[in-house]
């Protein structure tokens, strides 16, 4: 178990997902229980309806006609994950179920999920959707080799005079 002490950003849904394929689909990932209601988020006039505990769905409120009934964006099911791998397997699971729109069309995930896990810099991981494969980046510290970094001396010196 990979511990993220916290995890933010987003996907955005290209073409969105329909209600009726988030319900048929989240009924299954909630092992059969009924999709509770979603959380209304003023600020954002958004809906927020959970996908399993690791993934939340987000879509425009009803009083927007031109997008209601679609959800536009995936965000982590909150900020604080206890397991970076129970992440990666459900945003596996999202890219496997919602691959494709009802019309035959490949869908997009725009975006990533930033993960933090620790305190240093190099502790940060940030997964992406590739080609419906959840691929996961770090970063790498790398020293510049010693000739560039005597070539860049040289050239401030040359620079100022």
């Amino acid at each position: 178990m990979r511990h993220v002490r916290y995890i933010y950003d987003e996907f955005m849904l290209e073409p969105p997902v329909t209600t009726e394929e988030f319900y048929s689909v989240a009924e299954t990932v909630n092992n059969g229980d009924e999709v509770r209601d979603g959380e209304y988020d003023l600020e954002r006039r958004s809906y927020a309806y959970s996908f399993g505990e690791e993934i939340k769905f987000w879509g425009d409120a009803p009083e927007n006609p031109r997008s209601a009934g679609r959800f536009l964006s995936l965000e982590p099911g909150n900020d604080e994950l206890d397991d970076l791998d129970a992440m990666v397997e459900a945003l596996g699971q999202v890219a496997t179920d919602f691959r494709t729109a009802p019309d035959g069309a490949q869908r997009v995930f725009h975006g990533f999920f930033q993960c933090e896990m620790g305190e240093e810099a190099s502790d940060l991981v940030c997964l992406y959707l590739v080609d419906g494969d959840v691929v996961e980046v770090s970063p790498e510290i790398v020293w510049p080799d010693p000739i560039e970094v005597k070539l860049a001396r040289e050239w401030r010196a040359n620079a100022k005079s």
